[in-house]
């Protein structure tokens, strides 16, 4: 899934709720995951690719994607 930076709820991610393990980060963006709806619960900020999400593996609900 290819997302452009910005705010995705978990309706707007194709992939479904609590199913992300792994994350492809484009140079110059950052990619904040969050375990709810709300971009409350922060789980990873990541700059660079992540083969592993680690304790996020299978959390994440909401992304925000920052140039």
């Amino acid at each position: 899934m290819f997302l452009r930076p910005g705010r995705y709820l978990l309706k707007n991610l194709a992939i479904g709720d609590n199913k992300l393990s792994s994350l492809r980060v484009f140079a110059g963006n950052r990619v904040k995951l969050y375990d709810d709806e709300g971009f409350q619960i922060g789980l990873v900020t990541a700059v660079n690719d992540l083969r592993s999400l680690g304790d996020a593996n299978d959390k994440v609900s909401s992304i925000v994607i920052e140039r």
